[in-house]
């Protein structure tokens, strides 16, 4: 059956000046096209929905760093990739739709919402209109891969999801499956013609939207021609054709989809800026995790000593974690009605078991020793360590952006230097203090970004959120919830990223939990 003559390039632009629209309605659809949903005003729900926990569980890293690709700057960064969150969570879209792809793309629509104001220089030139109204370069190559992006949308969802995992994010089929909700002898059987359909819908989209009579005639040929699998002679009149029709040219290079090429043509259909830089992140991601020793399974080192807050006090934490919750996603709403905002102080919390863990595991019980003591911000406590802390994978040093040290300044990686911004004092108390200014310290209450906050008071009930344990290791691990540890957001060196709280697991790339201390003279 022929396909309809229509084709999503809703967010990605039109096709030969005709505005194009999707048959998958529920997520395609453009953000402006969406019913708005006012914020709720009243306070904040105690329950948070656990395919929001998911969806940030699995998605929220991969997403940042594809828009630290995309940015200047951090901050920009961490906008950026909330503004994707938000235009695609509040589809009716269940744990199996394929996430990832669409968040992604989602970044690229937020970017081109930003060209056309202020925003727009926060964006690499490669996003950005030119002076001379020129569309941004990743725009024109999307385009160029209209028909390889009609075919992968008019995809199910189960069989997106597996081809996006396994061909562009590079995950063995067994974690691919686990997304697409599939077993994995049906993802097996579900992948091996995947491929083979995605090809034959981009063939009929190429006579479908053929624009004239000419191209719809060779597409027999161009067929042929670009299957590998089948032994071809030059056709003249189809070289001929080509190097005059752009439309033909185009659809050859897509309709070759050799499984050398298929992982950057689906990422730039998808993507097209920073689509090859993005392939290379993912199999940096997979070559790490495939050779990282599961925490379980650690050298007793890697592990924390101690944990400086008694189960009490771990209580006491987790409200005033949910309690400030609302500050990074404070007002975005899902259709189920739940606020984002209520999910950080949550996932931070432990409160919720991650994806596939069992809900009826407890927690570990922390080693018995004395709590340390939050001490009065008018007098800090003789530091126990006074370092500068090196991350092992990266190289670069724990800093605070912009190296202006404020409160509400978020905590990054930069090019280690002798700056007072890098040099940091460990109490007694557990708090981490800024040499930068004694009442900073570092805050732990938010799950994509840890602040500089003013130290707390003794009798502050939040006091627990600026705890940390050093542990021998080299792990930082936030005093209030023991499996995770401060890490960079990002898995590979970048100036500038901002560092984040993650769960102690296989799952993250050997080396970046870790630092190394150096004792150095004050700047």
């Amino acid at each position: 059956m022929l396909l309809k003559r229509t084709m999503q390039v809703g967010r990605y632009g039109t096709e030969h000046g005709r505005r194009m629209t999707g048959d998958e309605g529920r997520a395609d659809v453009d953000a402006e096209e969406r019913p708005s949903r006012p914020l709720r005003p009243g306070p904040r729900p105690a329950r948070v929905s656990p395919l929001v926990t998911e969806l940030l569980d699995r998605h929220w890293a991969p997403v940042l760093e594809y828009a630290t690709l995309c940015t200047n700057s951090p901050q920009a960064a961490k906008a950026l990739a909330q503004a994707a969150f938000r235009r695609q969570l509040d589809s009716a879209a269940g744990p199996t739709f394929p996430w990832r792809c669409h968040l992604l793309g989602a970044v690229i629509e937020t970017a081109e919402e930003w060209d056309a104001d202020e925003r727009r220089f926060d964006l690499r030139e490669g996003l950005r209109t030119e002076a001379d109204g020129q569309e941004p370069s990743a725009m024109v190559l999307r385009r160029d891969r209209h028909l390889l992006l009609h075919g992968f949308q008019q995809l199910p969802e189960q069989l997106r999801s597996l081809l996006w995992h396994t061909e562009v994010e590079a995950e063995d089929l067994a974690e691919a499956a686990s997304h697409a909700g599939l077993d994995l002898a049906t993802a097996r059987a579900k992948l091996r013609g995947a491929r083979a359909r995605l090809r034959a819908v981009c063939r009929q989209a190429h006579l479908d939207f053929a624009p004239e009579e000419d191209c719809r005639r060779y597409n027999r040929l161009i067929d042929v021609a670009t299957d590998r699998s089948q032994v071809t002679e030059a056709v003249p009149d189809l070289h001929h054709h080509l190097t005059e029709c752009a439309y033909c040219r185009a659809a050859t290079n897509q309709l070759d989809q050799t499984p050398e090429r298929l992982p950057l043509l689906l990422a730039e259909a998808v993507l097209g800026f920073g689509a090859e830089d993005y392939l290379t992140l993912c199999r940096a991601r997979r070559s790490y995790a495939s050779t990282a020793v599961p925490a379980s399974h650690a050298p007793p080192q890697a592990r924390p000593l101690y944990t400086p807050v008694a189960r009490a006090t771990m209580r006491r934490a987790r409200r005033a974690a949910r309690r400030r919750a609302g500050l990074l996603f404070g007002g975005i709403v899902i259709t189920s009605g739940v606020l984002i905002g209520a999910v950080t102080g949550i996932l931070l919390s432990g409160s919720l078991t991650g994806p596939g863990a069992d809900a009826g595991t407890a927690e570990p019980t922390p080693t018995q020793t004395t709590s340390p003591q939050a001490t009065p911000v008018g007098n800090p406590p003789t530091p126990v360590l006074n370092a500068r802390f090196h991350n092992v994978a990266t190289g670069l040093c724990l800093d605070i952006g912009n190296r202006d040290a404020v409160a509400g300044a978020t905590a990054v990686t930069s090019t280690c230097a002798p700056v007072a911004t890098q040099l940091w004092d460990l109490g007694p108390d557990g708090l981490l203090r800024s040499h930068a200014d004694p009442g900073l310290c570092l805050d732990s209450a938010k799950v994509f970004e840890l602040e500089m906050r003013p130290c707390p008071e003794a009798a502050d009930d939040w006091a627990a959120d600026f705890q940390f344990v050093l542990s021998d290791g080299g792990l930082l691990i936030p005093g209030r919830n023991s499996r995770l540890a401060v890490t960079p957001a990002a898995t590979r060196q970048v100036v500038g990223v901002p560092v984040v709280l993650r769960e102690l697991d296989a799952s993250f790339p050997s080396g970046f939990e870790r630092w190394l201390t150096e004792a150095g003279p004050r700047p």
